[in-house]
């Protein structure tokens, strides 16, 4: 990018293609597929299904509250940091998020949880906005705010759950109808351990199982 600041066709690229990405969990968000400072990204052919955030990760809590903020769980994008915005507006290709060209990908009942103390017992619970959440970029609250542009996908809702964005434009919403999906198993727990973590998810299966080959 140094090389060519103002030609984005010579930055270097991230490609995800033709991958099956499924039932991975993330302690915040983005189990699927999270992104970061990537300037130039294309995500195409993939299947991304029924991977879990369960937003236990210290970022994903408000000071002072015990019950965190649920968290997308499917492809996340986050806003550039502050040097890579600075470069992006000085090369006259100015961007403020991850916005990689999304294309043909099934984008699939990724689940979004979030981590509520009753009685002073925790546990993972699922998002009240609705189970899913496939796709959004970290901060958005409000239709017009940043958001993702898949085209010709199939989604679980066409709808952002939280801002009200559509993405029915190009997009579906049919069920895949894969061969054998499965949820993740979850559990957690509340715990003082050496790495400064308060909460522990376990999941399974730890091993591959079922198929996400369609029908």
């Amino acid at each position: 990018m140094s090389l060519n600041p103002t030609d984005p066709t010579q930055w270097h690229e991230l490609r995800i293609t033709n991958n099956t990405i499924v039932n991975n969990v993330a302690a915040l968000a983005g189990g699927g597929i999270a992104l970061q400072d990537v300037a130039r990204a294309t995500i195409s052919g993939n299947t991304i299904a029924r991977n879990d955030g369960t937003a236990t990760a210290a970022l994903a809590f408000t000071a002072g509250q015990p019950n965190s903020n649920p968290q997308p769980a499917g492809i996340v994008s986050s806003p550039h940091s502050a040097v890579l915005r600075a470069f992006l507006t000085f090369a006259g290709a100015p961007q403020d998020f991850s916005n990689p060209t999304l294309e043909n990908n099934i984008i699939w009942q990724n689940r979004s949880f979030y981590y509520v103390v009753t009685d002073g017992i925790g546990g993972l619970v699922p998002n009240p906005l609705g189970p899913y959440w496939d796709l959004n970029v970290l901060g958005s609250v409000l239709s017009a705010d940043p958001h993702l542009s898949p085209m010709n996908g199939t989604l679980t809702s066409l709808t952002d759950p939280k801002t009200g964005f559509s993405y029915s434009t190009t997009n579906t919403a049919a069920d895949p109808l894969f061969v054998q999906p499965y949820f993740n198993t979850l559990q957690s727990a509340a715990v003082v351990d050496e790495g400064g973590n308060s909460i522990n998810v376990l999941f399974s299966p730890l091993v591959p199982t079922g198929s996400y080959q369609r029908q």
